[in-house]
């Protein structure tokens, strides 16, 4: 899953960021609140964690601008304010949960996890396509009892594909995923990747679950009988 996070203290980000990749997740950082509202727009992050204070415009005004625009990122508000009426604010103007500093990451990423499994309607941390199952909180999955043996990148292509199973998902979004803004991948690299990861699905004569959609893109759905 990816992970934006908006934070200007470069203490707390790079923290941020080497925890949230220690756990599983792929992370990158606004350091300015115009930045991080254009990067959750332009690019398909699962959850943006947001710190209130912020150089140019407060996470408040961030966080309204994104719902006005019609986005439901997840967003989950970090703050050192104390009172009670800050938090009531950001929960009123569309934060999906806050957590005040100091925290712990072990909390942090639980909190994730949770937000982003109900904003796609899972209840459970398992998801499951036909015979696949994923282990969200793990970064594992398998084909029926078969572990499937996935590299980091392999993984979150899957993940990505299985949280949008049955949806039509350009090689843009794709691509946007996977990779960084500052990220320069060769132009067959999306190829690449699902050629491998049809390798280790279909390893045991399975049945194929990643469709390509000529001239659209690719869909993880049920086998097309």
């Amino acid at each position: 899953m990816r992970i934006l996070v908006v934070d200007d203290d470069d203490n707390i980000a790079r923290g941020l960021l080497e925890g949230l990749k220690k756990q599983g997740y792929a992370a990158e950082r606004a350091a300015r609140a115009e930045d991080g509202l254009w990067m959750a727009r332009e690019f398909p992050f699962d959850a943006m964690i947001l710190d209130v204070q912020l150089p140019d415009f407060d996470g408040f005004t961030l966080l309204e601008r994104l719902r006005k625009s019609g986005s439901e990122l997840p967003v989950l508000m970090l703050t050192t304010l104390g009172e009670i009426h800050n938090r009531v604010k950001g929960l009123d103007l569309g934060a999906d949960d806050y957590l005040p500093k100091p925290f712990a990451m072990e909390e942090l990423s639980a909190r994730l996890l949770a937000l982003i499994r109900r904003s796609n309607r899972q209840s459970q941390s398992e998801l499951q396509i036909h015979d696949l199952v994923l282990d969200l909180k793990g970064h594992q999955a398998r084909r029926g009892p078969r572990e499937l043996g996935l590299t980091d990148r392999e993984y979150r292509l899957l993940e990505f594909m299985a949280l949008h199973a049955g949806e039509i998902l350009s090689r843009q979004k794709l691509m946007d995923h996977l990779y960084g803004i500052d990220e320069e991948p060769e132009s067959n690299i999306l190829d690449v990747y699902v050629a491998q990861l049809r390798r280790k699905l279909e390893k045991g004569g399975e049945a194929r679950l990643i469709q390509t959609i000529r001239g659209a893109g690719y869909r993880l759905s049920d086998p097309v009988s």
